[in-house]
């Protein structure tokens, strides 16, 4: 099944830093041909996670409490 007609689907975490402070955002994605495009903020890991709806899928990052979130990011290239 093709949700949104799309050939994929992706909920997807990244973390950045503003100002010396962590913070991840959850976005839901949807693959059309070659390219990624964002659904939506927020989104079903950011429920999974379970971020307040009013927060658009960003949370500080130490709001998860796991002392090895950085063992579990993997930088852009």
């Amino acid at each position: 099944m093709k949700a949104y007609g799309a050939d994929d689907t992706e909920s997807i975490a990244a973390v950045f830093e503003l100002n010396g402070t962590r913070y991840i955002i959850c976005i839901d994605t949807v693959k059309y041909e070659d390219r990624w495009y964002i659904r939506e903020l927020g989104g079903e890991l950011s429920s999974l996670l379970d971020f307040d709806y009013r927060y658009a899928g960003i949370m500080r990052a130490d709001y998860l409490n796991n002392p090895d979130i950085d063992s579990l990011i993997s930088p852009l290239s």
